[in-house]
């Protein structure tokens, strides 16, 4: 046998159905199999056969306990509720003795209200109560001043106070429909009339002989008011919440925050003007920020884009100088470059990818292997010849190896001594003085035209070296010249 277990976590309570229902639900639940309430573990304390209620239980009696043992977890499982998830914090001023009026509770609105003077503030009395008082304990609830009860309805006036059944009432079974009550949950009637309570005849109370005195609603009318009020907080505590706090922040801003801004603005204007300048202010930011947008997305498209001169440009300067690598940087830098070939508006990721994508399409001509970075790259660059592209591939090489390996090696000074002159140097050409200026005029100014920029650059001792030739070629030329006369 099973012992039911679906009445896991307390923080809702359960959706209430009709009798019919729940045992069309169990009885398919038995002849299928299925049943989930039963224990998985095979250890458990309800599986041992002495447990067995189907074997040591009436078969009534089983259905009596089970209908009335659903019953006290539902109970249970709205008790929690109204504690931990309506109420909360408030239950310590609620113990301390507080009025309910004051308390921050704000009921959903329900409808079929079981009477007529019955408002929200009597569903927050009623949801107080219950916490307080207990369940079904609505003498003591209409006694307690801290709630509205009394303040309208009066005292209990019956001549037998209404009997609190420690039994469970039968429409906590039952649908959301309330049932008519009962013979056991209407008061009793005295044997004698009680002659202290003036104007009671025959068991009526001085309330009933009296119109206009709120009428005092029956127990099983309040347990549906309950639970109605119970099922509307679930599905519309939120919202109204974020209503009433809506309602609740001030319209007007603090005297001494606009007093700030117009100290801060140097002004002297009151909120609305202070709204109207904000908001105007707020409003030409959004539009720059809107242009700014539409500008860095029109850059981007651009950068895409390479004319047909900047890709020529762009070729020119990469065969003759090369490129920057920082090897402490991990990055290239392309301000000297973007200098030289004229692309200025390119920026340092837009020449970083082209540069990418030109050497992959160089070594794909050249049918050489490419990496995995260059394989993947998804930029087109137009095809160059094979010579002209296995030439850019070699003068790139030799320029980084220049300007990453040779330069910066700290033992380039002792091996350029060993230099030896060669027959294609000229004769003033001095070994290891005039290699290391060479080597640092073509990392600087790269192979194109070194005939003027490494010559020219005053930094360098071949300047020096052209003007003592171009002083003795004119001192010789003015000599022949008088020779001649």
């Amino acid at each position: 046998s099973a012992v039911p277990r679906n009445h896991l976590g307390l923080h809702s309570p359960v959706p209430r159905g009709g009798r019919r229902k729940m045992k069309l639900k169990m009885k398919e639940a038995r002849l299928l199999g299925q049943t989930s309430s039963e224990p998985t573990e095979m250890d458990h304390w309800s599986r041992h056969d002495k447990y067995d209620g189907d074997i040591f239980l009436e078969s009534n009696y089983r259905k009596h306990l089970a209908r009335h043992a659903n019953k006290v977890l539902l109970r249970v499982r709205m008790l929690y509720y109204i504690k931990h998830e309506i109420l909360g914090d408030l239950v310590h001023h609620i113990s301390d003795g507080q009025n309910a009026s004051a308390l921050p509770i704000y009921p959903p609105h329900c409808d079929q209200a079981p009477a007529p003077w019955w408002d929200r503030e009597a569903d927050r009395s009623l949801v107080v109560g219950t916490y307080k008082h207990g369940y079904e304990n609505y003498s003591q609830m209409r006694s307690d001043p801290a709630l509205i009860f009394l303040a309208r309805c009066g005292p209990p006036t019956h001549t037998v106070e209404e009997k609190e059944l420690g039994k469970l009432s039968d429409d906590e079974d039952g649908s959301e429909t309330t049932a008519a009550p009962g013979p056991d949950d209407l008061p009793s009637e005295p044997a004698t009339p009680n002659p202290s309570v003036p104007g009671e005849e025959g068991g009526q109370t001085a309330s009933d002989e009296d119109p206009n005195k709120p009428q005092w609603p029956s127990m099983q009318d309040l347990n549906s008011r309950l639970r109605r009020v119970i099922t509307s907080y679930q599905r519309n505590f939120k919202k109204e919440e974020l209503k009433l706090a809506q309602k609740a922040k001030p319209m007007e801003p603090h005297a001494a925050a606009v007093e700030a801004i117009n100290q801060q603005l140097g002004t002297n204007w009151d909120w609305h003007q202070l709204a109207m300048y904000l908001w105007k202010v707020e409003r030409t930011e959004k539009y720059e920020r809107i242009v700014r947008e539409r500008e860095r997305q029109r850059m981007e498209v651009n950068q895409k884009k390479w004319s047909r001169r900047e890709e020529q440009d762009f070729y020119k300067t990469v065969s003759t100088y090369g490129v920057d690598f920082d090897r402490q940087k991990n990055r290239f830098e392309w301000t000297k470059f973007r200098t030289m070939s004229r692309l200025e508006k390119k920026f340092d990721d837009t020449m970083t990818e082209y540069y990418k994508a030109f050497v992959a399409m160089c070594k794909r001509v050249c049918c050489m292997k490419l990496t995995e970075e260059e394989e993947c790259t998804e930029l087109y660059v137009e095809p160059l010849p094979e010579d002209k592209a296995r030439r850019t591939l070699e003068r790139i090489n030799l320029l980084s190896k220049i300007r990453e390996e040779i330069l910066p090696h700290p033992q380039l000074d002792e091996r350029l001594r060993l230099c030896q002159v060669s027959a294609d140097v000229p004769d003033w050409w001095v070994p290891g003085k005039h290699d290391k200026d060479l080597l640092v005029g073509v990392a600087k100014h790269g192979l194109g035209k070194t005939d003027f920029f490494i010559l020219n650059d005053p930094e360098l001792s071949f300047r020096e070296i052209i003007r003592k030739n171009m002083i003795s070629v004119k001192s010789e030329g003015s000599s022949n010249t008088l020779k001649l006369e």
